[in-house]
Formats: C-alpha cells, structure tokens, sequence
C-alpha cells in the first residue's frame, strides 16, 4: 500500500491562480473606474453643452425655456442630480442639494408664502450636530497601535 504526501503548503500552480485572479479583479476595477469617468465626463460636458444652447439662443432672444429654469434653486438641483447620478444614488450631499434647491424653487417659481431665512442657518447647525452624532466613529487607537507610531525611535 501505497501512501501519499498531503502538504499544506500552497503548489508554484495555486500561487500562479491567486495571482491571476488579483490581476483579472485589479483589472475589472480599473475598468470600472474609467467608465464611470467617462460617464461623468460625457454627463458633464452635455449639461455644459445644453447651458451654451440655451445661453446663445436667449442672446438671439429665442426663449425656448421658462425663466425659473435658469436660477440658482435649479442650479443647486442640477448639481445634486449630478452628484446622485456619478454616486449612484447613494449621496447624501446630493439629496440635501435637491431638497434645498426644490424648496427654493417652489417658493420662488409658485409664490408660496414661505419665509425660511431666518430658519435657514440654525437648521444647517442642527443637522450638522446629528450627523456628527449619528456618524461612525474611526477607532484611531487600534490603527496606531497596530503601525507601532507610538513607540519611541532611536537613531
């Protein structure tokens, strides 16, 4: 009867196939982040080609579009569909932006008797207290702890 070896030690094939497969990952993620690019460029460069339209028929007084369309409030809307649009929906930054340029907006555009100027500044503070509240916390001791930076260097 015959016995066989069993090492545990990974073969020159296993190390070849774990370093393909970090490769082939590594590659699929470059990829990944050069079409986003490109779409945030290609997104970008038509909502500033759709501005220089729009700007150069209003020179030619040709209204194509209504007057509340070129404010700020619909500015701060379109930067914050830009900024959910290149983060997938997921930025908060982005649906603050909406929300703000839409109440202005809506306030602005349909004569809505609202005066939030005086709430405006005091509710930014306020919720910048719940988000470092309600923020994760980084463990900084576990990270200096693990680098060794706390200890002393002799040269």
């Amino acid at each position: 009867m015959k016995m066989e070896r069993i090492d545990d030690q990974p073969t020159q094939q296993d190390s070849t196939n774990h370093e393909n497969d970090f490769n082939e990952s590594m590659k699929n993620k470059s990829e990944q982040k050069q079409r986003a690019s490109r779409r945030k460029k290609t997104f970008f460069g038509l909502a500033v080609l759709g501005f220089g339209v729009w700007w150069l028929l209003r020179r030619m007084d040709i209204e194509l579009v209504p007057d509340w369309v070129m404010t700020w409030p619909s500015l701060l809307i379109g930067i914050g569909v830009f900024n959910l649009v290149a983060h997938q929906f997921r930025s908060l930054a982005g649906y603050i932006m909406v929300t703000i340029g839409g109440v202005f907006l809506a306030r602005n555009a349909f004569d809505i008797p609202i005066n939030i100027e005086p709430y405006f500044w005091p509710a930014v503070v306020i919720f910048i207290g719940l988000i470092i509240l309600i923020k994760p916390h980084k463990d900084y001791g576990s990270r200096w702890k693990k680098k060794g930076a706390w200890k002393t260097r002799t040269v």
